[in-house]
């Protein structure tokens, strides 16, 4: 069993990412309009979690080489794997989780909180025991996703088990997105439409599955429109329930 996951995601009206491009001189930078609507749109979804890729996390956290930097700092320089590996719950405090799929684990972290939500962190089974105790010696918790830290529904799977989230919101970025729609792992979608055309060729979308070879990651799937709704500044907000094969909605689905 696993959480219903909720993509929400702001985006151009050609869908692309990296709203920091959609200011002009003339008009000046959107940004805290852009945070204040996603922030008050995702607050309606009422998730227990939300969950970004690494490279989203930049944002947030300087990256660094992680081993390194752990044994100039502690003495966590073990590189002693487990046979298995078990999911640990830090300081949580009933507080929502900020869930970090980071496979490798390239983040040192000097707290367990990330906008007052508890710091997850989801890896694979390579992670070295030296930054596991990193982890643990913060408070932060940490659960796998595989071999290679990328197998969704093991990560969801762990999330709904060994931490009780029923409802995800799935936040990016795009390649993470689509990541989890190749899994058909997006249950409900819930897409802010901001009114400006970015244009630009090579601009990351905000569902960006990479595949060796000519892939539609959401064939087996459609939409059923939920809602819509119009808000500041010609902001469009659309939800849909995702049916997958046979069009049923997803047992996860909370809609």
């Amino acid at each position: 069993m696993r959480p219903c996951v909720v993509s929400h995601m702001i985006m151009s009206l050609d869908g692309r990412l990296l709203p920091q491009r959609w200011g002009t001189t003339q008009t000046g930078s959107p940004m805290d309009f852009i945070e204040r609507i996603y922030e008050a749109t995702a607050s309606r979804l009422e998730g227990d979690a939300w969950a970004i890729g690494r490279g989203t996390m930049k944002g947030f956290f300087p990256e660094r080489d992680v081993p390194s930097a752990i044994s100039a700092t502690s003495e966590l320089g073990s590189a002693i794997r487990e046979p298995e590996r078990l999911a640990f719950l830090g300081a949580r405090e009933n507080r929502s989780l900020a869930v970090i799929m980071d496979p490798s684990g390239r983040y040192v972290y000097d707290s367990s909180a990330l906008d007052e939500d508890h710091l997850l962190v989801v890896l694979s089974n390579q992670v070295d025991e030296g930054y596991l105790a990193h982890l643990r010696d913060v408070g932060i918790s940490y659960t796998f996703a595989g071999q290679d830290g990328r197998d969704v529904g093991a990560a969801l799977e762990s999330l709904r088990r060994d931490f009780g989230v029923s409802r995800l919101l799935l936040e990016g970025g795009g390649t993470l997105n689509g990541a989890f729609l190749a899994a058909g792992a997006i249950d409900e979608i819930s897409t802010l439409v901001y009114p400006i055309v970015d244009g630009l060729a090579g601009i990351p979308s905000i569902y960006d599955h990479a595949a060796d070879a000519p892939l539609f990651p959401a064939a087996m799937a459609s939409l059923e429109l939920l809602s819509h709704e119009v808000l500041d500044q010609g902001v469009v907000w659309l939800r849909y329930a995702v049916l997958h094969a046979g069009g049923e909605r997803s047992s996860a689905s909370s809609v």
